[in-house]
């Protein structure tokens, strides 16, 4: 399992804070940075703009003064005769020249319009590359400075001035006196460059200079360099710039490059401190600014810190130690802020939460009176009599339960209302509390039925004690609405162990011995004996015991019986039939179980559990992919209440299943009962998809004009009318006209009781659709009829 971190929100808040402040000081300080670099090579190629213009007008005036001193000359006619000049004569002009004229002119050359030297102040030699220069030159007026270098380098400057025969004076410079801006500024110096065949680069010239080491500057010296210029050359300890411009006008062999370095030690030194203090003062900001937060988010995050950590104290309800603990840390009165609201509310839910708690104790408590207590008698229930007997029986606890039913209640309710059987009920629960003492169980289990439980005693004390409670509640009269009612009770006694040592068991024999005591005149007690079980009157109440517990002590189970398709030959649906468990758990007919629901008005609550359960059977059918119906048989009772067919229907929507997957079979004395309202119901089942079977026709009322006004689908043939049919040619006679009179109608056929072959064989060739009886199948439980693997 991976570890868990936590990380507070005081230490978010500054993390992210920090982060963002940094962003933007980084961003401040690149932007800043970024726009001084910017200035800084904008500023330095104004610079190196500067001093190209200052050499190149140097240049101009030089030959302005150089082309006016030329005329002068000229019109002086110390030169008359040019081809006669003499060197004296010439170097007498230089003389006079770089005195008078403040011209630092080294010789004076004069040449003839091929470069020719006619006369020359210092005898010196031209080479072939300066001669043409002199030649072309003159010809088309090109540029009129070269740059001589032999054993050192010098600018010729022609003038256009003519003397004689087309011959020009040439003026001859030091180069190392011709550079303006090492003149002008101590901090830049011009160097003269030749590109060498090896695309090397060689020092022709420089103008020396103090703590300048030019062997230092050589390795960062290639020509695209030079053309682009580079300005973060480190020297000695300081900073130089540096940019070349191609020179056309030379006698080297190779390119040359006149090369410009400028000194930028304390510039640069000022575009490092600039950037050193935005950073030092950048940081310190962020440094102060997250000080600054940290002072104000410190008592805010202390209170919440508090509430959180607190928190737990509400779980186990120590709310004044959560409010003591809250309103220890404060309040900020004028500058209030979110963690003091969230004190302030933390206050209010513990308040509200100490309530709510009180008010659920309170109810909690209601509640489980509620479950375990009738409201109206303030006695236990059935629930909690069941399981404080089921406690005491468990731990071998012999003793008597006394089951008592208020005799003709029904009738107090029905004449007087439900007032006066409440009073009654009221003063039969006060009348029995103070006759039974305090130890013994007593409760109110349905709505008039009343039971005791006495410890360790015997039947013959259980039984005084009941004749003493027969005579108070004798006493017990109520006023109704036009006669006083007295109350009476017929009480069934059971004991333990001699009964039994269950629950049901003791209360299901009690019931029989209470009913027992009603079927032989009522206000009095009976004792169950098993002996007597098997009498008419005791079979009745079990019957009538069984039907009002069977649902809840799951007393019932479903089996299916086929229904054969004469016509496909193959089992098209089945009969839903109802077993019911004895004492002994083995299945029984369920024949007196309903005559005892229909008795006693439990058989739709019958009718609904074999209709849901038939349900529950048609979705595990159709998850595995059957489709086979099932035919339910509804009560009468049933069939013409509208709620238990509302109940059908919602039953059916809310599992999903499709009506066409069920067939309802009715009575024909159901249907007559109230022909307009059976009609009705069948069309409510019918708009659900169902179908509808007339079940045992032939029988009671049985008459045709039940199949020409009931819109039915099927017709059961009562198996009263087939289990003989081989042998009784009047059932056959009987079987064939309602086939032939059902099928006129558009009803299809149903034989019962197809026994064996022989029957079967002959309800095909009458043309009955289906066979029903054991020579099909016999009834049989799910996990038969449908087994995994369903041929």
């Amino acid at each position: 399992m991976k570890k868990s971190y936590s990380l507070g929100l005081g230490s978010k808040v500054m993390g992210v804070t920090f982060l963002l402040l940094l962003l933007i000081f980084s961003g401040y300080t690149y932007l800043n940075l970024t726009n001084l670099t910017n200035f800084f090579q904008l500023e330095r190629r104004v610079v190196f703009s500067y001093q190209q213009h200052q050499i190149s007008t140097y240049y101009e005036e030089l030959y302005s003064r150089v082309d006016s001193v030329a005329n002068q000359i000229k019109a002086s006619n110390r030169l008359r005769a040019v081809r006669l000049a003499n060197n004296i004569e010439l170097k007498e002009i230089v003389k006079e020249v770089s005195g008078r004229k403040s011209l630092p002119v080294s010789a004076l050359l004069l040449v003839d319009i091929e470069g020719q030297v006619t006369a020359s102040s210092n005898e010196m030699l031209l080479d072939r590359k300066t001669r043409d220069w002199i030649a072309q030159a003159q010809v088309d007026g090109g540029d009129n400075w070269f740059v001589y270098c032999r054993n050192s380098c010098q600018l010729l400057v022609r003038s256009e001035t003519q003397f004689g025969f087309g011959e020009s004076l040439i003026f001859v410079f030091p180069y190392h006196q011709m550079t303006p801006i090492s003149k002008s500024d101590v901090r830049s110096f011009q160097i003269l460059l030749e590109e060498k065949a090896n695309q090397g680069l060689n020092l022709v010239f420089s103008r020396r200079i103090r703590n300048f080491d030019f062997n230092q500057l050589t390795p960062h010296l290639n020509v695209p360099d030079i053309l682009q210029g580079k300005g973060d050359v480190n020297i000695n300890g300081r900073t130089y710039e540096f940019r070349g411009y191609p020179i056309e006008n030379t006698n080297l062999p190779g390119q040359a490059y006149l090369l410009i370095v400028n000194d930028i030690n304390e510039l640069a030194n000022l575009l490092r401190s600039a950037t050193y203090n935005n950073i030092i003062y950048g940081f310190g900001a962020l440094v102060l600014a997250i000080a600054l937060l940290l002072y104000l988010l410190r008592k805010p995050l202390k209170r919440i810190r508090t509430v959180i950590q607190s928190l737990p104290l509400l779980a186990t309800s120590r709310h004044h130690d959560f409010r003591h603990i809250v309103e220890e840390q404060g309040k900020q009165e004028q500058f209030a802020d979110e963690s003091d609201e969230l004190g302030d509310a933390s206050i209010s839910l513990s308040h509200q939460l100490e309530t709510l708690e009180s008010q659920l104790t309170q109810r909690a408590n209601e509640l489980e009176w509620l479950v375990n207590h009738d409201p109206l008698t303030e006695l236990p229930n059935r629930r909690m009599f069941n399981t404080e007997i089921a406690k005491r029986l468990s731990n071998n606890a012999n003793g008597c339960l006394l089951f008592m039913d208020l005799d003709n209640f029904k009738y107090v309710n029905d004449i007087s209302g439900h007032k006066a059987g409440d009073t009654m009920l009221t003063q039969v629960s006060t009348t029995l509390e103070r006759l039974l003492p305090s130890n013994v169980l007593l409760a109110r289990v349905s709505g008039d039925e009343f039971a005791v439980f006495l410890n360790d005693i015997d039947l013959a004390a259980a039984e005084v004690v009941g004749q003493r409670i027969l005579q108070l509640i004798g006493e017990v009269c109520v006023a109704g609405r036009k006669e006083i009612h007295k109350a009476s009770a017929s009480i069934g006694i059971v004991a333990s162990p001699e009964h039994g040592t269950d629950i049901s068991e003791l209360l299901s024999k009690a019931d029989i011995a209470m009913y027992q005591a009603k079927d032989l005149g009522k206000n009095r007690l009976a004792i169950y004996h098993s002996e007597n079980v098997g009498t008419k009157i005791n079979n009745d109440w079990y019957w009538l015991a069984k039907a009002q517990r069977a649902i809840e002590e799951q007393l019932l189970t479903l089996y299916f019986q086929p229904l054969f398709d004469n016509q496909r030959d193959e089992i098209r649906h089945w009969e839903v039939l109802l077993r019911v468990r004895d004492e002994e758990g083995i299945l029984r007919s369920p024949y007196q179980l309903i005559l005892a629901a229909e008795k006693n008005g439990y058989i739709s609550q019958l009718d609904l559990w074999v209709i849901n359960a038939a349900l529950d059977q048609l979705m595990i059918n159709q998850e595995r992919g059957i489709e086979q119906r099932l035919a339910i048989n509804l009560s009468a009772k049933s069939f013409s209440d509208e709620a238990v067919i509302a109940q059908i229907k919602q039953a059916m929507q809310s599992r999903g299943v499709q009506g066409s997957q069920i067939i309802f079979e009715i009575t024909e004395t159901a249907a007559l009962s109230n022909l307009v309202q059976a009609v009705e119901h069948i069309n409510v089942l019918k708009g659900l998809g169902c179908e509808i079977a007339l079940d045992d026709f032939g029988v009671g009322y049985s008459s045709f004009h039940s199949l020409k006004s009931l819109p039915l689908d099927y017709i059961k043939i009562d198996g009263s009318f087939v289990k003989d049919c081989p042998k009784r040619p009047d059932d056959q006679v009987f079987i064939k006209a309602l086939i032939n009179i059902a099928h006129n109608f558009g009803h299809k056929t149903v034989a019962e009781f197809v026994e064996n072959k022989e029957i079967h064989d002959m309800m095909v060739s009458f043309g009955v659709d289906y066979s029903q009886g054991y020579y099909i199948g016999k009834p049989m439980p799910p996990d038969m009829a449908w087994p995994e693997q369903v041929n």
